[in-house]
């Protein structure tokens, strides 16, 4: 997610430009489609357009790019337009305007295709283009975003210098945007796999935000939170969530903490304490949108599962099921079915396994809408993990036409979404059903 917005974008993006007309954005893709992306040969093509033309042709199809159906098509156009937009100021010798598309253009890279080469390039040179300019006040954004792009490339080495840079340029040392530019600098520490210089960091953090703005604070709390969970300190992270929280640290951040302590726990913790660890945080952490008690649940029931309770937890699990069905609730019957068939399988009874996956995916394509299709993230997230791991079961079945046929649903509906950001998202379905049926192929010609 994108943290940091420069005020001027939303002038710049007004500033001249018609949006949402057909002969504008149609205009703005021939012009994108002319560009040759080398700024001397395109400002001869913007001379001819117009200098405050060419701008409100770009944004155009800029803004096309960014609408929720964007295609990806809409999406090649997009950072065509950007690129046309920093070329244009740069031209003008207006760096500070083009510093700002430049670093629009490392957004939309990170968080469209999540193409972080692409995206550090644009960061970097929005470092460049506001060096040039003179107007430094958001050189702490540039250099943090150069720093997450390098992150995102395992470069912890690099970004922890950018960081570095990053809080130098910093013009309000107790803003919310200092605390993200210093907990990244802790978590880079991570990455390089010192702990100690992260908990000296993390440390210096706390001391420092003391008597701070609540928006600094929070980011502290959870800098912390991050060092704990590496020191498996469990009990000591959910004491600093719960001040994170009280701190009005985002549901998101509160439940990715608790999300990483519980996966890293499962491993580390003996199964009393492991169980312990999952009621606290399900008796601790309520009204969340996220369902942190099934998720503790869950981790609950691995433990129970690798301890050989089988025999208690499919009780449970089936009296679950029950109740949802009695009430009607069809989204807790998937949940039960997907926890059932997950017993199922650490009890290697890959039929009863199998079988439930089947009754999970038929219910959650009742959810569907009339036209067939998922009528949410949801729900699409929903069947394509279903029908992967049912393919999965019918692979270790042997029965390789239910298979293929499971994991030619998810490739079906993923190339039929129209969206360049639903498939982006479903990128990681849509591969392992890629490798499902290549398996069920292979399995075929083994059979043959």
């Amino acid at each position: 997610m994108t943290r940091y917005w420069f005020a001027a974008i939303a002038v710049f993006s007004l500033s001249g430009t018609v949006f949402g007309q057909e002969s504008d954005v149609a205009a703005g893709r021939r012009l994108v489609a002319s560009l040759q992306l080398q700024q001397a040969a395109d400002a001869v093509t913007f001379r001819e357009v117009g200098s405050d033309r060419a701008g409100a042709l770009l944004m155009a199809v800029y803004n096309q790019g960014s609408s929720p159906s964007a295609t990806p098509a809409d999406w090649t156009n997009l950072h065509r337009a950007l690129t046309g937009l920093v070329e244009l100021y740069s031209e003008q010798g207006d760096f500070l305007r083009a510093a700002i598309y430049a670093q629009l253009q490392d957004s939309n890279y990170r968080n469209l295709e999540h193409d972080y080469r692409a995206a550090l390039t644009a960061a970097t040179l929005s470092v460049e283009l506001l060096l040039r300019s003179g107007a430094t006040d958001n050189l702490d954004r540039s250099w943090d975003a150069v720093g997450r792009d390098q992150m995102s490339l395992a470069q912890p080495g690099p970004a922890l210098e950018s960081f570095r840079k990053a809080q130098v340029a910093e013009k309000a040392p107790m803003g919310e945007g200092a605390g993200f530019i210093w907990r990244d600098l802790v978590d880079a520490r991570l990455a390089l796999q010192d702990v100690t210089g992260a908990r000296s960091e993390a440390l210096l953090f706390l001391n420092a935000a003391q008597g701070a703005p609540q928006e600094y604070r929070r980011q502290a709390l959870l800098a912390d939170c991050d060092v704990l969970i590496e020191e498996k300190r469990y009990e000591a992270v959910l004491d600093r969530l719960k001040e994170a929280r009280a701190s009005g640290a985002s549901d998101t951040d509160i439940f990715l903490q608790l999300l990483s302590a519980d996966l890293l726990a499962m491993r580390s913790l003996d199964y009393k304490d492991s169980i312990a660890l999952a009621e606290r945080m399900e008796t601790e952490f309520t009204g969340l949108p996220y369902p942190v008690a099934a998720l503790a649940r869950q981790a609950a029931d691995v433990r129970r599962r690798m301890a050989g309770d089988m025999d208690g937890i499919l009780r449970e699990q089936t009296a679950a099921l029950a109740a949802f069905m009695n009430s009607g609730n069809v989204r807790g019957q998937i949940q039960a079915l997907e926890s059932i068939a997950a017993s199922y399988s650490a009890a290697n009874s890959i039929r009863n396994q199998a079988a439930s996956l089947e009754q999970a995916r038929n219910l959650v394509r009742s959810l569907f809408t009339s036209d067939g299709r998922p009528g949410n993230v949801a729900d699409a997230s929903a069947f394509f993990r279903i029908s992967n791991n049912l393919g999965d079961a019918e692979l270790r079945l042997r029965e390789i036409g239910r298979a293929r046929q499971a994991f030619v649903e998810v490739t079906r509906l993923i190339d039929a979404l129209p969206e360049a950001t639903a498939r982006t998202d479903a990128a990681p379905d849509y591969g392992y059903a890629l490798l499902g049926k290549a398996a069920a192929a292979a399995m075929d010609d083994d059979a043959d």
